[in-house]
């Protein structure tokens, strides 16, 4: 596999996690309203687990960003590296 190649598969596990994401933030949204009445070490629980999942999706998208975006050298593999504007 190349190096470009491997970039549509980041790139629809960026798309899966992010949708997922949205599953759980659903999800955590749906238990504090409806579970209020919970020990307060299953609502850290919950809470630390989105937060957590937050973070990954912030750091995914970071990554997606980095490699897919911000270089456009890497995705034109067979221009030369003057074309690049570096």
């Amino acid at each position: 596999m190349t190096i470009p190649g491997g970039f549509g598969v980041a790139l629809i596990g960026g798309l899966v996690s992010a949708m997922l994401y949205g599953i759980t933030t659903l999800q955590t949204y749906v238990y504090y309203m409806h579970y209020s009445e919970d020990d307060s070490t299953t609502k850290f629980i919950v809470a630390a687990v989105w937060v957590l999942d937050t973070l990954h999706v912030s750091f995914m998208c970071h990554m997606l960003y980095y490699y897919l975006v911000k270089p456009t050298c890497l995705i034109l593999v067979n221009a030369p590296l003057n074309h690049c504007g570096r």
